[in-house]
């Protein structure tokens, strides 16, 4: 991202996991077991499409194994990021994905304040955010974004009047 000496005057940076309830940066379910056709369903990294996700073709695991992934059971307003495979992949949940749940591929990201969601969206996507997942991502395997490297990934953060006119944009 932008060194602090270029940010706008007025403007700070802080690491993403500030702008996050604590311990909300994670990502989801690791083992999904088989489909469940009546099952919780799962948003994978196949379902995000520019800026949405595309939710024609969901997996839906059990009730059981879903349960132990609690902490990642979606919420309008949260912030999903992908981790693995083609990372860096933005998108906010609708209302109507409250309640789904996401891959271990999938990060989610809980604003503290929901009117921090559109915002650390837009930094996630912006190019010097891009640049740093990719320069973070490990490529042994397959691409992959260490969660600890994303919570630390610096987001530059203007006074609350001056965000919101620029998310309106």
């Amino acid at each position: 991202m932008q060194s602090e000496a270029t940010l706008p005057t007025g403007w700070t940076q802080v690491p993403l996991e500030s702008l996050a309830v604590e311990g909300s940066v994670t990502y989801g379910v690791v083992q999904p077991g088989q489909a469940v056709a009546d099952g919780v369903p799962m948003v994978r990294v196949n379902n995000f499409r520019g800026f949405g996700l595309d939710t024609s073709d969901v997996l839906r695991i059990s009730a059981d194994v879903e349960a132990k992934y609690a902490r990642t059971r979606l919420r309008a307003d949260d912030v999903l990021v992908t981790v693995v495979g083609t990372v860096g992949q933005v998108a906010v949940v609708p209302h109507w994905l409250a309640g789904w749940n996401v891959a271990r591929a999938v990060a989610v990201i809980r604003p503290r304040d929901a009117r921090l969601t559109r915002w650390i969206a837009l930094a996630l996507r912006a190019p010097e955010s891009q640049r740093a997942l990719g320069v973070a991502a490990n490529t042994t395997v397959q691409t992959t974004i260490n969660l600890k490297d994303l919570r630390k990934l610096p987001v530059p953060l203007p006074e609350p009047n001056e965000r919101e006119a620029i998310e309106l944009l």
